[in-house]
Order: structure tokens, then sequence, then C-alpha cells
């Protein structure tokens, strides 16, 4: 039997059909790259695997006893993998025709002379415009202050400095780049590597930030990330998970996780007071609004606000 080359690991939760998508367009787009698919359901209770198996037999799949969300799934089927290289993908995702055999060449010219950690390409959205997915920051006290009422009133009173900020990141896109961080959705690497030093998803997150928090492991263990914009996909954002209340808090709560994770405890004491000052002013100045956005945007910031606790009391995993 032939090395393999590239395993490809693929979590499905309740999202069949986007995953069957997922899977057609790699067996029908993939030519000269020696790979292997490994789905992980995570306990979708829909006989999801049961379906795949029959419909492609050569796909490995790893069966969670729970819903273990998108770090400790991608571990499970990291640990199953024998690949050279590592993709973890979205479900939600249509691989364009060529596109691994493209980014594992670029991967590898790159290999050769750095050390490269993750790289990430283009996404598209459904119409084939833009999504941002490279970022030359990791989330900070500088976002939050940002935020602040005075300071947009002061200093960025027409969203310039905002529109400048997304503009410029958006031009990045368009060249090949080192980054901070890029969005889990296609994430490339050397699997051997990824063994040799142990960077793995960080399992305290349940879902969403955990991209991050790898994209900031392998930096701290001396690699760089790379953005390669002449390989692209199709992102159907947001299909694979409920668009709700708790998508929201989920998102807030593992980002504040991510803060208190990477920047130690005196840090988080001041950014989450940032956070919840720019709660207390937001609320001030709005306490007459009517605006039924602005005053949901608050009830969920409330909330967020009190499940802090959660950070301390959730040894296994933060899922709200």
């Amino acid at each position: 039997m032939s090395k393999i080359e590239l395993s490809i690991i693929i979590i499905n939760y309740k999202t069949p059909q986007l995953t069957h998508q997922c899977l057609n367009s790699i067996y029908a787009g993939t030519e000269n790259v020696n790979f292997e698919i490994i789905v992980v359901d995570n306990f979708s209770e829909d006989k999801s695997l049961e379906v795949i198996k029959k419909k492609f037999p050569k796909t490995k799949c790893v069966q969670m006893k729970y819903n273990s969300g998108f770090s400790r799934a991608n571990n499970a089927g990291t640990k199953q993998s024998t690949g050279d290289y590592i993709l973890f993908l979205n479900s939600d995702t249509i691989v364009t025709k060529n596109n691994l055999r493209k980014s594992l060449n670029h991967y590898k010219k790159i290999e050769s002379t750095t050390k490269i950690g993750l790289m990430g390409c283009k996404l598209l959205n459904e119409n084939n415009t833009l999504q941002t997915s490279s970022f030359n920051a990791f989330p900070g006290i500088l976002d939050e202050i940002k935020k602040n009422p005075f300071y947009i009133k002061f200093f960025d009173k027409d969203g310039l400095k905002t529109k400048n900020k997304k503009q410029k990141i958006k031009n990045n896109h368009n060249n090949n780049h080192n980054t901070k961080w890029l969005c889990g959705a296609y994430l490339l690497t050397n699997n051997n590597n990824l063994k040799k030093d142990n960077l793995y998803f960080d399992e305290s997150y349940f879902l969403y930030s955990e991209d991050v928090n790898l994209c900031y492991d392998y930096i701290k263990n001396g690699y760089s990330n790379h953005y390669y914009k002449d390989s692209k996909i199709k992102h159907l954002s947001g299909r694979s998970s409920t668009s709700n209340e708790n998508k929201y808090l989920q998102i807030t709560l593992s980002n504040w996780l991510f803060q208190l994770k990477t920047k130690g405890k005196l840090f988080f004491v001041v950014y989450i007071s940032i956070v919840k000052l720019n709660y207390k002013l937001d609320k001030y100045l709005n306490k007459k609004t009517k605006s039924k956005e602005i005053i949901r945007a608050l009830k969920l910031k409330k909330k967020a606000l009190s499940l802090l606790p959660l950070l301390k009391v959730r040894k296994d995993f933060l899922k709200i």
C-alpha cells in the first residue's frame, strides 16, 4: 500500500448533507494526492456514519460517545491519522478542483526554507465574495478599548478607523503572507510536527476560538503561520452551527477564555474590567432607546457577563 500523503479531518454534527457535499467535492476534484478522509461524528444520533460508510466506503469513521465539541473531535481524528500532512476541514466547505495538490505543493515549498506551522487558503462565500480568514493580530485588550463609547466619540466618530482596518485586512487577502491566526475552516499542517511538538487543539474549548488558540500555540513554539491566496474553497459559513443566543454566548465566552489562557489572570482582570465598563456605559447611554437590536445586544452582553464563573468551574471544556 502506498504511503498516505494527506489526512483530512472532518467533523460531522447533525450536518449529513453538508458533509456529503464536502466529501463529494474532495473525491471529485482531487488528483495526484494519496489521501485519507477521517470523518468524526460528534454523537449526531442520526445514522450519519452509516450513510457515509455506504456512500464513501474508503472514508475512515470515528464515532464519539457524546458531543465532544470541535477540539476534542479533531484530536480524536488526528490520533487516527497516518498522513505526512493533515488538513482540518469544516463540513460546510466545498473543495475546488486540485485545491489539495496546489496547497500541498505550496506548503512543501515554504517548508523547505521556513519553519511553517499552519496554512490557510482563500475562503469564498457561496456567491464567490471574499471571507476574511487571516488576521495579523490576536484578539485582545485593544479590541475592547475601541468598543468604548468615549473612544468611538473622540477617536473614531465616523467609524473611519474601523472601516480602514477592515479594508486593510481585506486587501491583505490578495497576497500570500505570514499571519498570526487563521480561520479554522481550512488549516493545513505537517502531521509529524504536530505530533512531535504536541500541537493538538486545546480541549478547554468546546467551540470557537480553538483555532485562534491553536495558531497562538504554533507561534509560541517557533512556527510561522501562512495564508495562501491561490488556493480557494467555498465556505458556507454558519451552515454547520445554529445562529442563536447560545452561539453568541459561546463565541464570547470562548474569546474570554482565550484571553485568560494566553495572557494570564492579571491581564484578564483588566480586560474584563474594560468589558464591564463598556457594558455599563452602553447601558447608560442607551437607557431610553427603543431599538430592539440595541436592547437585545445589551441583554446578551449582560448574560455573557453572568456566565463568567464558567471559566473557573468548567474543568473539562467550556460549553454553554
